[in-house]
C-alpha cells in the first residue's frame, strides 16, 4: 500500500492544533496508532487547547507525548499507522529522510511552520493532500492557483 502524504502549514502552535487535533481525534477513534515528532515541545499548548475544547479524547491525545524530539535518528514503533511531523522545513525534511523506509506507516502528515518557508508551492506538489482547518483537500483536484489561494486563506 502506498503511503499517503499530507502537508499542512501553520503560523502558531494553536493554529497547528486547530488543524491537527480534529484529524488526530478522528483517527484515534478508528484505532489508528499515531506518533508525533516535534521540533519544539508543545505539551503546554496542547493542555491549554484541550482545556478549552472538551470535545476531544483528552487522555489519548495527551498520551501522544507532544515533547520535543531529541533523537537524530527516528525509530518508530512497529505498529505505527500515522506519523505527524511538525517544525521548520529543514526539520520536517530531515525526519522524513529518517523514516522513509518504515513500511507499516500508512500516512505521513508534514506540518510546516510557515515563518521560514522557502517554496510553498513545491512542498504542496510533493504531497497528496493538504490538511487545513476545514479538513482535507486533495492536491490533484485543485488547480495550482486555487490551491495556493486556499492555502493562504488558512493562514489568515
Amino acid at each position: 500500500m502506498k503511503k499517503k502524504n499530507f502537508c499542512s502549514f501553520y503560523v502558531s502552535e494553536y493554529h497547528l492544533l486547530t488543524i491537527l487535533l480534529p484529524y488526530i481525534n478522528e483517527k484515534m477513534s478508528d484505532s489508528k496508532n499515531i506518533e508525533v515528532i516535534l521540533e519544539d515541545d508543545m505539551i503546554e499548548y496542547v493542555k491549554k487547547y484541550l482545556k478549552r475544547n472538551e470535545i476531544y479524547n483528552i487522555s489519548k491525545i495527551l498520551k501522544l507525548g507532544w515533547k520535543k524530539n531529541k533523537e537524530d535518528i527516528i525509530e518508530l514503533k512497529e505498529n505505527t499507522d500515522i506519523v505527524v511531523i511538525c517544525g521548520h522545513e529543514t526539520f520536517v525534511e530531515s525526519v522524513n529522510k529518517s523514516i522513509n523506509n518504515s513500511e507499516n506507516v500508512k500516512e505521513i502528515i508534514n506540518c510546516y511552520n510557515i515563518e521560514t518557508m522557502t517554496n510553498l508551492n513545491e512542498i504542496v506538489k510533493e504531497h497528496n493532500f493538504i490538511l487545513r482547518t476545514n479538513g482535507l483537500c486533495e492536491v490533484k483536484k485543485s488547480s495550482h492557483n486555487e490551491q495556493k489561494r486556499k492555502t493562504i486563506q488558512t493562514q489568515i
